[in-house]
């Protein structure tokens, strides 16, 4: 069996001494996943690094590890940024958990015309800071080493500009789904795709006025089949195809 992974602060790893970990990630060690002196753990930051280490000591208010070899940094996220316009409730935190889960590189929430949510700013904070807890959770449940960055939710008019780096650009558009390509076929037809830039919209689509925008911007439209699919189900999907054209193009 694989070692189980924990989530601690980046200053843990540093330095050479044992590692010492508290509070809900202890409660995790000792009481949900019932490790004891001598159990293998992987440490991982959120940003990128890992340590093996094994337990050595467990307290009431702690636990003491040993290191086993050295900090290996690992960038293994997907080079996707996935535009997604705020879904209300809980489905937007399923979206931005799961595509953490997948090791997407970026999520930009952005709010749209016919987006349904509308929020003000400490809101959208306290938002912002709940989707970068559950990009940091997902790490665990996929034994990941670098999470999901999560941007700050803004317009969709000022995203698109900062597109400009990306090697492909695409916005799903249901209206073309019988006269444009397939997203399928329009990311593994190059193999050049990487960085790539997805848009998804809103439950009612896009407006006619944002089609033009992503015209202007370079974007081009793709569709996901004949049916009409839900924001996080279009999400998920969209950055299942784009990963596992990556992971194809790394294979020799």
């Amino acid at each position: 069996m694989k070692p189980p992974e924990f989530i601690v602060a980046p200053e843990k790893l540093e330095g050479r001494g044992p590692v010492i970990i508290k509070g809900r990630e202890r409660l995790h060690m000792v009481q949900a996943k019932r490790l004891g002196p001598g159990s293998l753990v992987r440490l991982v930051d959120g940003l990128g690094k890992l340590l093996n280490a094994r337990i050595k000591k467990i307290t009431p208010d702690m636990v003491l590890l040993e290191r086993h070899g050295t900090v290996y940094s690992i960038d293994d996220l997907v080079p996707v940024r996935l535009i997604l316009s705020v879904i209300k409730g809980e489905r937007m935190d399923m979206a931005v958990a799961k595509l953490s889960e997948m090791g997407i590189k970026e999520i930009q929430p952005v709010i749209t015309q016919r987006t349904v949510m509308r929020m003000n700013v400490n809101r959208l904070r306290k938002k912002h800071e709940r989707w970068q807890a559950l990009s940091l959770h997902s790490l665990k449940q996929c034994r990941g080493v670098k999470a999901t960055k999560i941007m700050e939710t803004t317009t969709l008019d000022s995203v698109l500009p900062c597109c400009q780096g990306f090697s492909t650009r695409i916005f799903l558009y249901e209206e073309d789904a019988d006269n444009g390509q397939a997203l399928s076929s329009l990311i593994n037809g190059d193999r050049n795709t990487f960085p790539l830039a997805i848009v998804v919209g809103p439950e009612g689509g896009f407006s006619p006025e944002e089609k033009e925008l992503f015209t202007r911007h370079g974007f081009k439209p793709a569709g996901l089949g004949p049916r009409i699919l839900r924001s996080e189900t279009a999400a998920i999907y969209g950055a299942s195809v784009a990963c596992e054209a990556f992971r194809n193009q790394e294979s020799p």
